[in-house]
């Protein structure tokens, strides 16, 4: 019997790869909501602070988003994310 390697779909996932494709800048709005939804949910204050500063070096924003978004995902925690924004045009 072999392991399922599908990943489950979710909002987040569908932000990440969104995040991957278009940068973290078109999704300002979409990363409030999970930054909304980690303070709700207890997570660190200072990963939802990183995350929600656009000031912050991508790297560092990046990772947070990780952090953060895995542990929402762990927690089963509903975001208000329902999809991505959509890319501004440059």
């Amino acid at each position: 019997m072999s392991t399922p390697t599908t990943l489950l779909q979710t909002p987040l996932t569908d932000l990440a790869r969104a995040i991957d494709t278009d940068g973290l800048a078109h999704h300002e709005a979409a990363l409030r909501d999970v930054v909304a939804a980690a303070r709700r949910a207890g997570l660190s204050p200072v990963l939802a602070g990183v995350l929600g500063d656009p000031g912050q070096p991508d790297v560092a924003r990046l990772r947070a988003f990780g952090l953060l978004a895995s542990q929402l995902a762990a927690l089963g925690t509903p975001t208000p994310t329902t999809g991505v924004d959509s890319p501004v045009a440059a």
